[in-house]
């Protein structure tokens, strides 16, 4: 059997805009209650952190919230990280019981056609539920040993090395313009890590090398979707 990938994944965009109705009903409770739960985690890491409760009350936005457990959560993670690594593990199982609660039985009406049961308020948990959880489990411990692993040692010793390199290098600067005979011997790391001009190369290098690839599949979605190429 041929398989036209870019019709596969053409088809896997329309089942949404086809299925709208569908997919709203199916899943905006866990939606929903995945957003106030996320809301509530980060008042839970806070007050872990605080030693009492926080609420709204002491920051008045939620933006507010995230931003200083941004700012301080390495420091939670480090003085409590019994209980702060309890609220987020336990935060990860509820969010990923709401979201079997509706991926599972949308997997089903695209795979095998079987509608969803009607009604507007639905939170399904049971045999599915639970093998779309298997399924997602086994597949993060097989791209961790297969994938992000080996990269994850590539990248740590390809940085080692460098860096050790690095830290043998040493450099000679002229502080004063005007005169040859005054030199400072700086480490190379100093001069690699802090020199400004090369600041933003650290910003738009990533971004320019992701654009063409961006652009290469703008492209190919354009050539897809149009009339011609279509499988009739």
């Amino acid at each position: 059997m041929r398989l036209r990938i870019f019709s596969v994944v053409g088809e896997a965009l329309h089942f949404g805009a086809r299925r709208m109705e569908t997919i709203m009903r199916v899943a905006w409770l866990p939606v929903v209650l995945i957003l106030v739960l996320q809301m509530a985690t980060v008042f839970a890491h806070l007050s872990v952190m605080a030693e009492r409760l926080i609420t709204f009350a002491d920051f008045g936005t939620y933006a507010g919230a995230q931003k200083t457990l941004a700012k301080y959560i390495a420091v939670g993670m480090t003085t409590k990280p019994v209980p702060m690594l309890a609220v987020m593990v336990t935060s990860a199982a509820i969010e990923l019981v709401l979201i079997a609660s509706f991926m599972a039985p949308l997997i089903r009406l695209s795979g095998l056609g079987e509608r969803p049961g009607p009604g507007v308020v639905k939170l399904a948990f049971g045999a599915d539920q639970l093998r779309y959880i298997a399924a997602s489990l086994l597949s993060i411990l097989v791209m961790a040993l297969f994938i992000f692993g080996p990269m994850a040692a590539a990248a740590f010793f390809t940085i080692k090395y460098i860096l050790e390199a690095i830290a043998e290098l040493r450099f000679a600067q002229f502080p004063d313009p005007g005169s040859l005979h005054t030199i400072k011997v700086v480490p190379a790391r100093d001069v690699f890590f802090d020199t400004a001009a090369l600041r933003p190369l650290s910003r738009w290098l990533p971004l320019a090398i992701a654009a063409p690839f961006a652009v290469g599949f703008w492209l190919a979605l354009t050539a897809h979707f149009h009339p011609k190429n279509r499988a009739s």
